[in-house]
């Protein structure tokens, strides 16, 4: 089970290859099941939900994942948490591994340019869409404050150097899990995390408020992408819908829905819809005229 990254316009297509017709949208965090092999640049999913979507092609630049177990990025200055968003580039070359992308998560508004994107592989088992049964295995650290100056993060006690942090004044505020003498192991950001090793004076801190993620509409009706498309007549559907494009089924509702139609083939008893339950998943395809129920906005 994976999930949609961040980004916008379709992100499911009738097949595999380029030149493929997209017929539908997926929200960020939307979860579904891999249904095919990685590798390419569209993956056939599964959608389980308020709507069963099934033999249509995912783009795989917006693959991600939700962290189960917390740990290092092997490959990477990284580490990531519990519920920390990453995204999912294929399998790795080590059996039960993948490769995944991490760019930490940064509160503090002065790094504008964040802490970079690193590429490193992950264990499969520790990935996955559901995070409500995790618990976090990372050590719990403490807070402080780096000097005002430039700080130099290495990968161990005097190891290669892997990030330089820009001076800020006050300094940075890290977590510091433990001390080795003259050098200190912190993370930087909430989660993923830079991590390493530092020296230096460092005085305690208040802890950096992340600012809570947008997470979108809730307690809507209708759902967004279908309020956006007001030129259209609006429809009821029930649950059971099928909604077929190019011959075959893409969808089904498990729950009432609603729809735009675009266009109606009266002598074939079909409706063009575009069609959702919720916000999670929007597609377009052909269901029967019988279907469409009166509706108000």
């Amino acid at each position: 089970m994976l999930l949609a990254g961040p980004g916008t316009g379709p992100a499911l297509y009738l097949g595999p290859n380029a030149n493929d017709a997209p017929v539908g949208y997926l929200s960020p965090d939307a979860a579904f099941e891999v249904a095919g092999p990685l590798g390419g640049e569209r993956v056939a999913v599964r959608i389980n939900g308020a709507m069963t979507v099934e033999g249509l092609y995912f783009t795989t630049s917006r693959l991600a994942a939700r962290v189960l177990r917390g740990g290092r990025v092997r490959g990477t200055p990284v580490s990531v948490g519990v519920g920390n968003l990453v995204r999912v580039l294929g399998p790795d070359s080590e059996e039960r591994r993948t490769r995944i992308a991490v760019t930490p998560l940064v509160a503090d508004p002065r790094l504008r340019d964040g802490l970079g994107t690193w590429e490193g592989s992950f264990p499969v088992v520790g990935l996955g869409a559901d995070t409500s049964a995790a618990t976090e295995s990372l050590p719990e650290g403490s807070t402080r404050r780096l000097p005002a100056t430039e700080v130099g993060l290495y990968e161990a006690p005097g190891g290669a150097l892997v990030y330089t942090l820009p001076a800020l004044n006050p300094g940075l505020t890290v977590e510091l899990v433990r001390d080795e003498g003259p050098w200190h192991a912190v993370r930087v950001g909430s989660g993923p995390y830079l991590v390493g090793f530092v020296q230096g004076d460092l005085v305690p801190a208040a802890a950096t408020i992340v600012p809570p993620s947008g997470a979108g509409r809730s307690g809507a009706a209708l759902p967004q992408r279908i309020s956006d498309e007001n030129a259209h007549p609006l429809f009821r559907v029930p649950a059971g819908t099928e909604v077929i494009f190019e011959g075959r089924v893409i969808a089904r509702l498990n729950q009432p829905g609603w729809a735009r139609e675009l266009r109606r083939y009266a002598a074939y008893e079909q409706s063009d819809v575009f069609i959702a339950v919720d916000d999670s998943v929007a597609v377009r395809g052909l269901v029967r005229v019988s279907a469409l129920q009166p509706a108000t906005p």
